[in-house]
């Protein structure tokens, strides 16, 4: 992807629009790099902490997934932009009424990253960090091209 053409438009942005569009990029990113396709050829989201499967056959179907952070964005920033620190989940079951469902999600993210990166996440999200304006650019080049990738393999036109 042309990154010189996002660069262009992105260096006009106030630091916090720029925050802000690198957050839903990135979330976006999460959502459809989680997603995959069954046997049968189903659009599948499953959710990190509960483990339920849903269909995806709308945007309104997909809705009910949001990017869940295990370290939460508040005081961990760190870790907010942190790939292995976020997951597709559930929109309204584990992320807003169990709060994330962590003690579900540790076990499923300790399975899936493995415990020497769940170490490694762990510590780093004790750090602090400010992202700078070019690390947001970076942070919104490479989700647009990891949604774009992953639109394309999964033949989602939603």
């Amino acid at each position: 992807m042309d990154k010189s053409k996002y660069n262009d438009r992105l260096e006009d942005y106030s630091l916090d629009k720029l925050y802000n569009v690198a957050k839903r990029n990135f979330n976006k990113s999460i959502v459809l790099r989680d997603l995959y396709r069954n046997e049968r050829g189903e659009l599948i989201a499953q959710c990190i902490s509960c483990g339920r499967k849903t269909i995806i056959n709308s945007s309104y179907d997909l809705k009910k997934f949001v990017a869940g952070h295990y370290f939460r964005t508040f005081g961990f920033t760190s870790v907010e932009f942190d790939r292995d620190n976020v997951n597709i989940q559930c929109s309204q079951y584990c992320n807003v009424n169990m709060s994330g469902n962590l003690s579900l999600y540790q076990k499923s993210l300790v399975v899936k990253i493995g415990q020497e990166r769940f170490d490694v996440l762990k510590a780093k999200a004790q750090q602090t960090h400010k992202l700078t304006y070019r690390e947001l650019i970076n942070i919104i080049i490479e989700s647009r091209e990891i949604i774009a990738r992953r639109k394309k393999e999964l033949h989602i036109k939603f």
